[in-house]
């Protein structure tokens, strides 16, 4: 996790300890699906089966004619129960299955995934469905961490000025990540993860709240434009205030891969103690965290403050050329060199001058190139050419349980797995 996030994190808990927050918790240890819908047929009747796996141990139960939602949850339920060598134990309350760990590990969530099979042949869909899977095991039904990432998620401004080839990359399902096809840029494609963060007392009244990641990912970083003479004046400024070279390849260079986001966080009053609002649209905005060349020393992350936005109220932020960080401003022209470089690099070129080691020729035309090199090569580049939302979001899950064909979030090499943990 990166300082900046930290930070972020630490700037939402402080807003909350200020308006006397008493107390913080973990997500509950009970999860619960539910079984919907209502037997088809008339002369012919639907059949199939619903399995539900929890923890990663599985129950199957067959319906038909006669099957109500409550008598399959019924029968799932005292599946698991009756089952010594289950992970969970499982209660049927009308059509509601609520289950609970058995064991006494401090693991707090558990995957919990559904599937169903019916007779496709004489039917269109299945006669029941279930409602409330947590494929990624971290509390939160998928469906409503769909609901919540959509009513956020970033409006967003792809640079008219892309190089030919670079696009959104779509992942395939291995453990390091590989783009398998292309997309756009334009629209944009995006990836997202919706993290319970825990329960807050304030005033009274019990909050929890959620962290967002929004993930662009691409196929290459096109780096920085490097004409001659900007690698020049880079080679000239870097030299005078003392920075590495390597550190300058870090923003200029090209390179394959490119992992791009933005984080909200979000919390909402709770309606039942220690269990996360159900309703997406309650939930309201607290902080946004915009990324752009993160742990480098040219990094322009910022934690912006989002006094109580509304849940449907999407931030627009714009993708900067080559580079890809995200801002909540136009960044073009942006001065990417931390104010310490080029003071140090200004203050050095005083003292060779004034210690009469370099002449007053050789003064000007240093001077010149650091300010080229900071001013005019070492910027943001971005032309907009208006916004859209990403027309594919796929949630990824959680690192422990990634879903989706998720798993390459699990690459650490790329440096993806470390900003989701």
């Amino acid at each position: 996790m990166s300082l900046r996030l930290r930070r972020l994190i630490i700037t939402l808990l402080s807003l909350l300890t200020l308006l006397n927050v008493t107390s913080i918790a973990g997500a509950s240890i009970r999860e619960s699906i539910t079984i919907a819908g209502a037997e088809q047929g008339v002369l012919i009747w639907d059949t199939g089966t619903v399995t539900v796996t929890a923890d990663g141990y599985s129950k199957t139960v067959a319906y038909g004619q006669y099957s109500t939602a409550s008598s399959i949850a019924s029968a799932l339920a005292a599946k698991f129960s009756q089952d010594c060598n289950s992970p969970v134990n499982a209660r049927g309350s009308g059509a509601t299955i609520t289950f609970q760990l058995k064991s006494s590990q401090p693991q707090t969530t558990f995957p919990l995934i559904a599937s169903i099979t019916y007779d496709s042949t004489d039917f269109l869909q299945a006669s029941f469905q279930v409602v409330g899977q947590d494929a990624d095991g971290d509390g939160l039904p998928d469906q409503f961490e769909t609901q919540v990432a959509d009513l956020f998620t970033p409006y967003y401004h792809v640079s008219a000025d892309e190089h030919t080839g670079t696009a959104f990359g779509i992942m395939g399902d291995y453990d390091h990540e590989t783009p398998i096809a292309l997309h756009g840029p334009v629209p944009p494609y995006s990836y997202y993860r919706v993290k319970p963060l825990g329960f807050s007392t304030v005033s009274g009244v019990e909050y929890g709240s959620l962290r967002i990641d929004y993930l662009t990912l691409w196929n290459l970083d096109d780096g920085l434009p490097a004409s001659v003479g900007c690698q020049v004046s880079e080679t000239i400024a870097m030299g005078l205030a003392g920075v590495a070279g390597t550190e300058l390849l870090t923003v200029i260079s090209a390179h394959d891969l490119d992992n791009e986001r933005s984080i909200m966080l979000v919390t909402s009053p709770t309606t039942t103690s220690n269990t996360y609002n159900p309703d997406p649209s309650a939930y309201s905005a607290y902080s946004y965290y915009t990324a752009a060349h993160e742990e480098t020393l040219w990094d322009q992350s910022v934690p912006w403050q989002l006094y109580n936005w509304p849940a449907g109220t999407h931030p627009e932020v714009a993708l900067a050329t080559g580079k890809h960080g995200t801002y909540f401003f136009n960044p073009d022209g942006l001065v990417l060199s931390p104010d310490w470089m080029i003071a140090v690099a200004y203050s050095t070129l005083d003292d060779l001058y004034w210690n009469g080691w370099i002449d007053n020729y050789t003064y000007w035309t240093y001077y010149f190139a650091a300010s080229e090199a900071f001013f005019g090569c070492l910027v943001e580049r971005f032309s907009d050419r208006g916004g859209a939302f990403a027309d594919v979001r796929t949630n990824v899950g959680e690192p422990e349980h990634p879903i989706n064909g998720s798993h390459f979030i699990l690459d650490s090499n790329s440096g993806l797995l470390q900003k989701l943990q």
